[in-house]
């Protein structure tokens, strides 16, 4: 994604909320793919190639739609633009780890839990699909066995914070917001 001027770290979402490494295997899992995913074209791919080696064609290409799915209602029946961080960075912000405990707690089928939580990303009349959506998603992260690299560079910075582009068509939502 392309920058277009810098964001206040007190933007809704953007403060820094806590570390990857804290994260557990589902909620790190969910932030890396939401971040690679995001990044484009070649996070993307990095993203197919992991679940399709670990979950085979016909299964991998299901939870990819479905991923997708649950990122498109997040996107475009959200509150507002999602905020997550660079691919790299060992901080999670706000928004990140409402992700993550959302993906976490749907997989656990804390139907109502993850409800509630859906409604502070979406809308209400959209946060029972989401919450759906981010079961199914959980789930099968906790049947690829994933062991995600709890690794980032140790330069990655905390100060760095860019704004996506806006989305040029009204109908359309503003893609996420990176942070770095």
């Amino acid at each position: 994604m392309t920058s277009r001027a810098p964001a206040s770290p007190s933007a809704r979402g953007a403060a820094v909320v806590g570390r990857l490494h804290d994260l557990r295997h589902v909620e790190l899992a969910s932030v890396m793919f939401l971040r690679l995913w995001c990044d484009g074209a070649a996070g993307q791919a990095k993203v197919r190639a992991e679940v399709v080696g670990l979950l085979g064609a016909a299964d991998g290409q299901a939870w990819l739609r479905r991923f997708e799915d649950l990122l498109i209602v997040a996107t475009r029946r959200g509150r507002r633009p999602l905020v997550r961080r660079a691919a790299g960075c060992a901080c999670l912000c706000g928004d990140e780890a409402l992700f993550a405990t959302l993906v976490s707690t749907a997989a656990e089928l804390e139907r109502e839990e993850a409800a509630m939580l859906a409604a502070l990303v979406v809308r209400a009349d959209a946060a029972l699909s989401l919450a759906q959506l981010a079961a199914d998603v959980g789930i099968g992260i906790k049947r690829m066995g994933l062991r995600v690299s709890r690794s980032v560079p140790a330069d990655a910075s905390e100060t760095a914070f860019v704004d996506a582009p806006a989305s040029p068509d009204p109908r359309r939502p503003a893609p996420p917001r990176t942070l770095h």
